[in-house]
């Protein structure tokens, strides 16, 4: 996953211009949605940077960033093994056959069956990490401190329900630049750190570095959400 999150320009290429929806020459059509990825781009990596400034002036230089940072490894390689991997490869150039084709039912018919299975096996892989989290934070941390070790985990057992929303908002995503739709993904993108943010804002006093933790699940909720009208 990259630092924006799941839908950055730099993991997808743009599809094909037949893939693009309406009357208007491809040359506009590439040209319009190559502004957009690249504004959804820039947006995040300025909000990158307001969230690691936030995070640097919140929590310093500790220990428990780096629990986080550690513990935020599983859900990102998890993703990209599972669903980043895809989404140039294989799934948006199956989506944009079918547009092409103007064989929409067929389209919904391939995407709900992707979508259902990946709730169903991500869903099952999630209860099975959580249940492995002390074993995979020994692993990622074995040279932390007790304590830190801890922390670790525990935000590892926060974070893997992020790994759902992460999935299936790339299926959405990857269904989106198919239909030439590519506003509410590049959107998706610069959400993803304004949730941490947000989350780090109103959650810190209270929850500390866990804060982080919830933000990601937050971040990537949104992801999905902003995506689905």
């Amino acid at each position: 996953m990259p630092e924006g999150g799941v839908a950055g320009a730099e993991e997808l290429a743009l599809p094909a211009p037949e893939a693009l929806d309406g009357a208007e020459p491809a040359s506009h059509g590439m040209a319009r949605a190559a502004s957009l990825v690249a504004l959804g781009n820039i947006s995040s990596r300025v909000l990158g940077l307001v969230r690691e400034s936030l995070s640097a002036h919140i929590f310093g230089a500790t220990g428990e960033v780096s629990a986080f940072g550690v513990a935020n490894i599983i859900p990102r390689q998890l993703y990209e093994l599972l669903i980043g991997g895809m989404l140039n490869s294989a799934l948006v150039p199956i989506f944009s056959e079918f547009v092409a084709a103007k064989r929409d039912k067929e389209l919904w018919r391939v995407f709900g069956a992707f979508f259902s299975l990946a709730t169903l096996v991500v869903t099952l892989l999630i209860l099975l990490l959580e249940a492995l989290a002390p074993w995979l934070t020994r692993l990622l941390a074995g040279g932390f401190a007790p304590e830190q070790l801890a922390t670790t985990q525990r935000l590892v057992q926060i974070m893997l329900p992020s790994l759902l929303f992460m999935s299936l908002s790339g299926l959405v995503t990857a269904l989106l630049y198919a239909r030439g739709r590519f506003l509410f993904p590049a959107l998706a993108v610069a959400l993803y750190n304004l949730g941490i943010i947000a989350s780090m804002l109103l959650l810190a006093p209270r929850l500390e570095i866990y804060s982080l933790g919830l933000g990601v699940i937050l971040a990537s909720a949104l992801q999905l959400l902003v995506q689905l009208p």
